[in-house]
């Protein structure tokens, strides 16, 4: 009777796990014996796999957002004088527990009363960083507001509240079968809290409406490039 190979896990299970060592079905797979052999070869070419595809999903990401990003900032062209408006950022980090502007976008009520519209798409995957970055996970935890001015000064509203991270996942170099892999360093960003409800406007003249953060726990700050993404606010009667 001849004996088989045993299949291979899904494409779907990672060969390695979070801390860099094969999991139990890859395991099983790989070590099944000299006659299979060649399984080694074959899981490699799936690590690869799933490599490849990772970095292409965040080139994918990062293309899409730079599209994004461009078209808000040309669509915000007009500045202020206008019930719509929408505004990119880029560069935004932390300062401790002091409220920093990271995005402004102007904007004028064509009357009192009214209500806002505002849509914040902070990129999910940044470049970094963080003042701490150790050789094991880590995260920065924030809270963000969305505050209203009149453009030339007066009291300052809070529309809009939340929380949000960023995680960081350092790179990773292992090898398998002789063959080493590099996984890049990541940073992730993730909110919590935004609305998509529409919000009470407190004036009626041109106004600057500002997304800012503030560290919420901890000791780690977000460094340089920092946060980036688009604002858009739209005021309606």
């Amino acid at each position: 009777m001849v004996e088989r190979a045993p299949k291979p896990p899904s494409l779907a299970v990672p060969l390695v796990d979070k801390d860099g060592r094969l999991n139990q079905e890859w395991y099983k797979y790989l070590t099944g014996g000299v006659k299979f052999s060649q399984n080694v070869n074959s899981g490699v070419a799936i690590l690869a796999q799933q490599q490849a595809a990772a970095e292409a999903a965040l080139a994918a990401e990062r293309a899409a957002r730079i599209v994004n990003d461009a078209a808000v900032q040309a669509a915000a062209a007009g500045g202020g004088g206008m019930t719509t408006n929408a505004a990119a950022f880029s560069g935004g980090v932390s300062s401790g527990a002091t409220w920093v502007t990271i995005c402004t976008v102007q904007l004028t009520p064509t009357g009192a009363g009214g209500d806002y519209s505002i849509n914040v798409n902070a990129d999910t995957l940044i470049s970094g960083h963080l003042s701490d970055e150790a050789t094991t996970s880590t995260s920065f935890l924030g809270n963000w507001r969305i505050r209203e001015e009149l453009t030339g000064g007066g009291t300052e509203y809070t529309l809009d509240s939340g929380t949000f991270q960023v995680d960081y996942t350092p790179p990773q170099s292992f090898i398998e079968a002789g063959i080493p892999f590099d996984i890049a360093a990541t940073w992730q960003v993730s909110f919590a809290g935004l609305s998509a409800a529409l919000v009470a406007a407190n004036e009626g003249a041109a106004v600057d409406i500002r997304l800012e953060i503030q560290r919420a726990s901890g000791t780690n700050e977000i460094t340089a490039p920092g946060l980036s993404g688009s604002m858009s606010v739209t005021w309606t009667a």
